[in-house]
């Protein structure tokens, strides 16, 4: 038996996203202003460091956080805010490029229930979550390849040549028919089910040897369905169900 790649509910980001995104517009649109709460101290120190190395392209740092200090500071939204990202400036300007931080530059007073602090608080679980989602993803796309490894296996053990592997994608051929078996579903397992197509990748192989993928699309179904290709597609069915594979829904 062949362990399918895991699901993980998307769910919680979908949601906080769209909470940011709703409180970022509230901001941006009030056009409220709030006090400083401050730089968070590494990222001082990263800005510090990159202005010293490359003067003039914004402003300077600490001119910067003594117009925070003064102004106070405002929501700005992005290009793209359904992208949920947004950026702060000084209450007194407009310039979005020398002026402006981003929200993981502040520090976030946890006793402040302004709404200022409670949009930080969002964007910095959201960008907790992202992270989160972005190493399911890897080790989800590892478990495919994984996954599609194994089933690979199984399939040549059964008499199939094995022409490639390619991602979600395995290319085996067997008396002189192509089959290409694409895992299907999301690739990190998110409200999807989970298996392999084999059904609309069914291929005549024409081609001479090392050409193998110049074929033709046969039908297995109705009074012109390929009797080859019907005998082959059943064979590999019941070999991916034995795999614990699942195909799509007619």
């Amino acid at each position: 038996m062949i362990d399918r790649p895991p699901r993980s509910p998307d769910a919680e980001r979908i949601a906080l996203k769209a909470s940011v995104i709703e409180l970022a517009a509230e901001l941006s649109e009030s056009g409220e202003v709030f006090p400083f709460p401050g730089l968070n101290p590494e990222m001082y120190a990263l800005i510090k460091a990159e202005q010293a190395k490359n003067p003039g392209f914004t402003t300077p740092i600490d001119e910067l956080i003594a117009r925070f200090e003064t102004e106070g500071v405002k929501v700005v939204l992005t290009k793209y805010p359904e992208s949920g990202n947004f950026i702060l400036l000084p209450a007194g300007s407009d310039n979005i490029f020398d002026d402006m931080l981003m929200p993981d530059n502040l520090v976030i007073n946890s006793d402040s229930d302004s709404e200022l602090s409670t949009l930080l608080t969002k964007k910095e679980s959201l960008a907790g979550v992202l992270a989160e989602t972005r190493a399911k993803l890897d080790e989800a796309l590892q478990e495919q390849a994984r996954y599609m490894e194994q089933l690979a296996q199984k399939i040549k053990a059964a008499g199939y040549e094995i022409l490639s592997i390619d991602g979600a994608e395995l290319y085996v051929m067997k008396d002189g028919y192509v089959i290409t078996l694409r895992y299907f579903g999301s690739s990190s397992g998110i409200d999807h089910q989970e298996g392999v197509d084999v059904k609309s990748a069914l291929y005549r192989n024409n081609g001479p040897a090392g050409d193998q993928f110049k074929e033709y699309q046969v039908t297995t179904e109705g009074p012109d369905a390929d009797e080859a290709a019907v005998t082959l597609y059943t064979e590999i069915t019941n070999l991916l169900n034995s795999a614990n594979t699942k195909l799509p829904p007619e």
